[in-house]
């Protein structure tokens, strides 16, 4: 008896620290999702999803080693008077509802995890690195040499990109721009720029079927940069001036 007493306490000890791990798992990934809302950068709560998987199945079984042992705990042993079965009064119902909303709770989050990864992919969320790695091997796929990242390039391209997404795709302004950050004394520029692209490769694909935007990405550059946010995005390459 003392065995199955320690097993219920064991059990029900596993069971309350997978439920809070949940909770916890539910908490970072939440955080994850109201950060990014729109997954411009690629979301960040995919990783949890194994951990979240695991931590349920750790609930599942602790929780039925649990209800198990209070239903062997119920009959006790025959009594020395009248030689009759007992049962002992324990309240269940907590572990029944928590059960259940473990299960609520998995099933919410297995939903809300599913439904994010689809808005993924309809916004066209993918992150600048993401497009500056396709471009690159879009690059090596022609022949053409890869461009380096340059932290020069990148320095306040958000200001850049700002401009190009809410203006919904424009030149103008490039050179003053690119005045003020100070980079044209040091780099001759081309800049590129797309709006409500789903993927990197389809972004890839638009400016490779535009004649004047596949010079530009299979010109001779060897550095660049990249921003990207909610299907909008704007690269610029460059070339350092010998003076």
């Amino acid at each position: 008896m003392k065995q199955i007493n320690k097993l219920v306490i064991t059990s029900s000890l596993v069971w309350c620290l997978s439920v809070l791990t949940f909770i916890g798992i539910m908490a970072v990934a939440t955080k994850f999702m109201s950060n990014d809302p729109s997954f411009g950068q690629g979301g960040g709560e995919e990783y949890l999803l194994i951990p979240m998987l695991l931590t349920v199945l750790i609930g599942v079984v602790s929780f039925a080693f649990v209800i198990f042992s209070l239903l062997f705990l119920r009959v006790k042993n025959r009594s020395a008077n009248n030689n009759q079965i007992t049962f002992m009064k324990l309240k269940s119902t907590h572990f029944l509802y928590g059960g259940f909303l473990l299960i609520y709770s998995s099933l919410i989050f297995l939903f809300g995890w599913r439904q994010g990864s689809l808005i993924q992919t309809a916004s066209g969320a993918y992150s600048g690195q993401e497009l500056f790695d396709e471009i690159n091997q879009f690059r090596s796929e022609n022949d053409k040499a890869t461009v380096s990242l340059d932290v020069n390039l990148c320095d306040n391209l958000v200001s850049r990109y700002q401009v190009v997404s809410q203006g919904k795709g424009s030149h103008e302004g490039f050179e003053d721009w690119a005045k003020q950050e100070g980079i044209t004394e040091t780099y001759t520029l081309a800049e590129m720029y797309i709006v409500d692209s789903e993927t990197p490769r389809k972004a890839i694909e638009f400016w490779n079927d535009s004649p004047g935007h596949k010079l530009v990405l299979l010109g001779d550059y060897n550095y660049g940069c990249s921003y990207a946010h909610n299907g909008d995005a704007v690269v610029i390459f460059g070339n350092k001036e010998n003076r």
